[in-house]
């Protein structure tokens, strides 16, 4: 019988390739959303309402049930996620609870549930007033630190400041400052289904050289020892069962050493760009799928990660300066059909505006390459990249 789920808000033209495999694996397609757009050719049905108010969108996601049934629901961007936890529990469907997704959502929330419930410590503030920097000045003695929007998405407006001197109340009001943590950075790609770990992967991150913090580079599997990936899987499973999720995908960001793990932040679905396209390659375990499963309660088996099939590497393609984008040399046929190519997305054409930081913070696109080991893998990317040129001209 063809399952129904209810997909809260499409995010932009990047997760087109959700929807398509959403349709491509057979679900029926509800999306609720404040008009139609780009996704109207995935869409079986619209919920049109006011996704920011969300006892209005629960009327119409009612009225809509008055004569049709839904399965599941479920948020694959990060603005939907509020609504698809309120939804749910509303429902009484499975999903992460809206006390899950209200800490998580707001940094300065999720920083001091970790402070609460015994996971690593650091020094943070949410400024509010100059008090709050003195703080900081005074705490962090000269040490880096990181500032970023309490309720941001990817790495837009974060910064890497060499002290807490930096920091500006008319810049920074509102935002959060933590003190800078050296580490490996990684990404924990978690399946949970009634309480029981399903899956888990890591994979590393490096990004571009501060004051922005981007991610440009990308691997998996993790290159981190042993003990750290078994640190890393215990601690995750203890942070999960604390934030009470019994149910979804998520995708961890944390920082990993000899000493410590500290998480940076959880996303509450699945993660985006690469994260699918990594994960299906490297361990042939399609997340879309089996968060999908997750939603409309079908039962799903423990997988193991222990031996990759491939190493994967992805590279985002980020502007070093804003201004317009002038030349291709390529176009995405051509890169799609060079070989070790698993994934390719470009989203600027020619004559469009490109915003670097702190302009905007948008990759124009990113490229997954795989190889047999992680050196292999590197190479292929080496290679691959030099096919992909571009101009972006100042204005």
């Amino acid at each position: 019988m063809t399952k129904t789920i209810l997909l809260v808000t499409t995010g932009g033209p990047m997760k087109e390739y959700v929807l398509k495999h959403i349709k491509n694996l057979g679900y029926k397609l509800v999306i609720l959303e404040d008009k139609k757009n780009w996704a109207k050719t995935y869409a079986d049905d619209w919920i049109l309402s006011d996704i920011n108010n969300f006892n209005t969108a629960l009327e119409a996601v009612k009225r809509h049930q008055k004569n049709n049934h839904f399965d599941g629901v479920i948020a694959f961007d990060e603005f939907g996620v509020e609504l698809a936890a309120f939804l749910s529990e509303k429902l009484k469907l499975p999903g992460i609870s809206t006390t899950a997704a209200e800490t998580c959502r707001n940094k300065n929330n999720f920083r001091n549930f970790c402070q609460n419930n015994g996971f690593h410590k650091t020094i943070f503030k949410k400024i509010n007033t100059s008090s709050d920097i003195n703080y900081l000045i005074e705490h962090t003695q000269n040490r880096r630190i990181v500032v970023k929007p309490t309720d941001g998405f990817l790495s837009e407006n974060v910064e890497i400041l060499t002290s807490a001197k930096q920091l500006k109340i008319e810049k920074h009001k509102g935002f959060l400052a933590e003190e800078f943590l050296e580490g490996d950075e990684v990404d924990i790609d978690v399946i949970i289904q009634n309480e029981k770990l399903k899956f888990i992967s890591i994979s590393d991150n490096k990004n571009t050289a501060p004051p922005y913090c981007l991610q440009q580079y990308g691997s998996i599997p993790s290159s981190l020892s042993d003990s750290r990936y078994k640190d890393l899987k215990t601690k995750t499973q203890q942070l999960i069962k604390s934030l009470g999720i019994k149910n979804g995908g998520l995708h961890i960001e944390a920082i990993s050493n000899a000493k410590y793990t500290y998480f940076i932040e959880a996303n509450l679905r699945m993660g985006g760009a690469e994260v699918w396209v990594f994960n299906l390659k490297a361990y042939n375990v399609d997340l879309i799928s089996e968060c999908l499963k997750v939603a409309t309660n079908q039962k799903i088996e423990a997988i193991n990660t222990t031996e990759p099939i491939k190493h994967l590497v992805a590279h985002s393609f980020l502007p070093t300066h804003s201004g317009t984008l002038t030349t291709l040399n390529f176009t995405k046929k051509e890169i799609f059909n060079l070989s070790n190519v698993e994934s390719f997305f470009w989203n600027a054409e020619i004559d469009s505006v490109v915003l670097a930081p702190p302009d905007g913070f948008r990759a124009l696109g990113y490229v997954v390459v795989s190889g047999e080991n992680k050196k292999q893998a590197d190479s292929n990317l080496n290679t691959i990249l030099s096919s992909i040129q571009y101009t972006v001209t100042p204005n």
